[in-house]
């Protein structure tokens, strides 16, 4: 009888056993002691991190956590003043929102003030106490990042990575919350209240995308999309996913979603701090679950190396990293668009590869054409007169377009 009782008791630890083995590759990190309950994180990379807390501290650390350096990202009275959202913009600079102030810090924490709404068109700037900044999205290597805000659901946009903004997109009564994008073209802004829009150049012009499927009442937490067809949409009523860039949206958790990260179309996690976190391998079709382990908030890389908050710092060592064939085609950028007719198309291409590329007019006319293009930074030795123009790139069996207007 014993022997029956444990027996039992192994196979009920089982299933506990091979979650802990999954999920128990997440590593605790000691936050730095000036740093209140992180709230935020933000990573590029497996070693830089960002994060931010109560009292308006930001900390960012070059080596996983191993050392940090902090900095206030304003000079708030008030303890219960948070950070609404930290991002590592470029290799020396990060962007944090506290409020109703945003900041541009550089290593060593100089704080350097952004501007915002200077353009006279009756948006306002943050300074003055108009928006509360909640999320912003940085395209790599280019300097051209998205924001967005809450109370007057504005859509911002920079070209000098983040210390001048310009008003885009004002859907009033929308409490924009949340921005990701896909690739350099397609990304995705959420509401609060269940809206959502979409950009398809960049995020100069933005369309509403049709949420009747949500129910009545559906608060949206969170956003990531992988692909610009398939991404997945964290809400108070569970996590949703869509195959057809957001057109529909199918259910794949049942718990309210605090923030979830996914680096490939089948693999990341969704936190809830009702359920705790689940790792999916399928896509949300099955889960392992840690119902004691929860985040505020998450970053993954297109590694799947990642970065969780929850009063410390977690971090989880992917172990099967994503070729890069995977995830090139979303970083591929050309920019800037528009782009002034007389001047080059920079771009930036994942190194490793050799790319074949192909620009093309509205009217189907070739423009450019290269077939052993290297990955890196550079420009294009070619300048294309007024009008539209789609750059199209073959590499590793994958095949990726951008559009480019020329001014």
């Amino acid at each position: 009888m014993k022997l029956i009782l444990r027996l039992t008791f192994l196979l009920l630890l089982m299933p506990i056993i091979t979650n802990a083995q999954i999920l128990g590759q997440w590593v605790s990190r000691t936050s730095p002691p000036n740093l209140m309950d992180p709230i935020r994180v933000h990573s590029r990379s497996r070693d830089t991190v960002v994060m931010g807390g109560f009292n308006t501290t930001v900390a960012w650390s070059p080596n996983r956590g191993a050392n940090w350096f902090t900095g206030k990202a304003g000079a708030s009275p008030f303890s219960s003043d948070t950070i609404t959202f930290v991002k590592h913009v470029a290799k020396d600079q990060v962007l944090a929102s506290w409020n109703y102030r945003i900041n541009a810090v550089r290593t060593g924490f100089e704080i350097l003030e952004t501007k915002i709404g200077r353009n006279g068109n009756g948006i306002g700037s943050i300074q003055n106490g108009q928006e509360n900044m909640e999320d912003a999205y940085f395209f790599p290597y280019t300097g051209i990042g998205v924001m967005v805000g809450q109370k007057t659901g504005g859509v911002y946009r920079t070209t000098d990575a983040g210390f001048n903004w310009t008003p885009i997109f004002c859907p009033n009564g929308s409490f924009l919350y949340r921005v990701d994008f896909a690739d350099s073209q397609t990304g995705y802004v959420i509401g609060r209240n269940g809206s959502m829009f979409k950009s398809t150049d960049a995020g100069l012009t933005w369309a509403s995308v049709p949420t009747s499927w949500i129910p009545i009442g559906t608060r949206f937490s969170a956003i990531d999309f992988v692909t610009p067809l398939i991404g997945y949409l964290g809400t108070n009523t569970g996590a949703f996913k869509t195959t057809d860039g957001g057109l529909s949206f199918s259910r794949i958790t049942n718990t309210s979603v605090r923030c979830l990260a996914f680096w490939t179309v089948n693999d990341g996690f969704v936190s809830s701090f009702i359920s705790g976190l689940a790792r999916t391998t399928d896509g949300g079709q099955t889960y392992l679950q840690d119902p004691n382990l929860g985040f505020a908030d998450m970053s993954c890389d297109k590694q799947g190396y990642c970065f969780g908050v929850n009063r410390q710092l977690y971090i989880y060592n992917n172990q099967q990293p994503v070729g890069l064939e995977d995830t090139w085609t979303q970083e591929a950028s050309f920019y800037p668009s528009p782009l002034p007719s007389g001047e080059a198309l920079q771009y930036y291409l994942p190194a490793g590869l050799s790319y074949q590329i192909q620009v093309v007019s509205l009217e189907g006319k070739t423009i450019y054409k290269q077939d052993n293009l290297e990955g890196g930074k550079g420009e294009l030795s070619v300048y294309f007169p007024t009008g539209l123009y789609i750059v199209k790139l073959q590499a590793g069996g994958k095949h990726w377009q951008q559009k480019v207007i020329v001014y």
